[in-house]
């Protein structure tokens, strides 16, 4: 007959995320799919139903902790292609409010994508998990700790040739071990090596 949400300020976005109505007959099916919806609003580490005897039925109560307030976000090694504080201000709008998931996810995904614009296609951003709450998004102190892969290469192998010597080919190849992989980079030695008509393909 009636929905309580306990354990946080944005009890209207929860409402709102739930197909639950006051009046809705519900089963355990149904309680659960909306604890799932609810979690996936980012909010909260901790989503949980009980459920209370009133005149006329039930009060559904949801029960929510919250992620902290995310205070800080740290970028934990050396980069290459962006400063820090380049990166770091896209968090900046989150700062000061309660650690949203979705939120983080989406800058996330913005960084990679920025370096993907600049052919740094392996890089990977990482929220690191080690001493984090949940799934890997704030500590308890509400700092963001974040490590970012740019995508060293580790070796070039050459593989498929049989007349021609590595050396014919790598000599064609301006990228290098140690160095990060940049496909624009990459395509244009690729170019080279083709342009020496010594392969098909």
């Amino acid at each position: 007959v009636s929905i309580e949400v306990e354990g946080t300020s944005h009890k209207n976005s929860v409402i709102l995320s739930m197909f639950i109505k006051p009046g809705d007959e519900v089963g355990e099916t149904e309680i659960v799919q909306d604890l799932r919806r609810i979690y996936s609003l980012g909010y909260f580490l901790d989503v949980s139903a009980s459920r209370k005897s009133v005149e006329g039925g039930y009060q559904l109560i949801i029960h929510v902790q919250e992620n902290p307030i995310l205070q800080e976000v740290k970028i934990i090694n050396e980069l290459h292609v962006f400063k820090k504080e380049e990166l770091i201000e896209l968090f900046k709008s989150q700062l000061g409010k309660t650690g949203n998931l979705m939120d983080i996810r989406q800058t996330k995904e913005k960084i990679e994508e920025m370096y993907k614009a600049k052919g740094y296609a392996f890089a990977n951003v990482k929220i690191v998990q080690e001493s984090l709450v949940q799934e890997g998004a704030i500590s308890v102190v509400g700092i963001l700790e974040v490590q970012i892969n740019e995508g060293i290469i580790e070796d070039i192998r050459i593989k498929g040739n049989v007349e021609t010597k590595p050396y014919v080919i790598l000599r064609e190849i301006t990228l290098k071990k140690g160095e990060l992989f940049n496909s624009i980079t990459m395509e244009q030695d690729l170019a080279r090596v083709f342009n020496t008509n010594f392969f098909e393909t």
